[in-house]
């Protein structure tokens, strides 16, 4: 009887784990953001020391490529090469496993005409380069540091 309980458990959590984390399937978008007014600079990430979450000249690598899911007005944006999703860790960006109860873990895509802003579900911040090529949280202000052309990736 405890173990069909601990089973059943077990079998929950590892469902709630996947919920609402866009997968490598045909159905999540895969995007890269480049920096507006056209910067041919991207988001990336490495996780070398001295790198992190950065923008450098887009290059269409799997450093570069982010999947996420334009039907769901928050989407977890997980990094193709290393599988992990960008979130939000005590006011600073980091790389996480794919949680689907992180709120830390979910962004806005907001598209306008003079470039996408992404936002943060739990911060309510955005997503902005610095003038070193790092990428931050800062207040949304629609400023030209956090406007991204989101190119779609076939």
């Amino acid at each position: 009887m405890v173990w069909k309980r601990l089973a059943v458990i077990v079998a929950a959590s590892g469902m709630m784990m996947g919920l609402n984390v866009p997968s490598a399937s045909a159905a999540a978008a895969r995007s890269a953001f480049e920096g507006m007014p056209h910067t041919n600079k991207c988001l990336d990430y490495r996780s070398d020391p001295g790198f992190g979450v950065y923008v450098t000249d887009c290059n269409g690598g799997g450093y570069q490529t982010w999947y996420r899911d334009d039907a769901l007005d928050y989407t977890a944006l997980r990094q193709k090469a290393t599988g992990l999703c960008l979130t939000v860790r005590s006011g600073l960006l980091a790389m996480k496993p794919c949680l689907a109860d992180d709120q830390a873990a979910y962004w806005s895509v907001q598209l306008y005409a003079e470039g996408a802003m992404i936002v943060n579900k739990a911060t309510g911040t955005c997503l902005a380069r610095n003038t070193r090529d790092r990428v931050q949280l800062s207040f949304c202000t629609g400023g030209t540091s956090q406007r991204w052309a989101v190119r779609n990736i076939g």
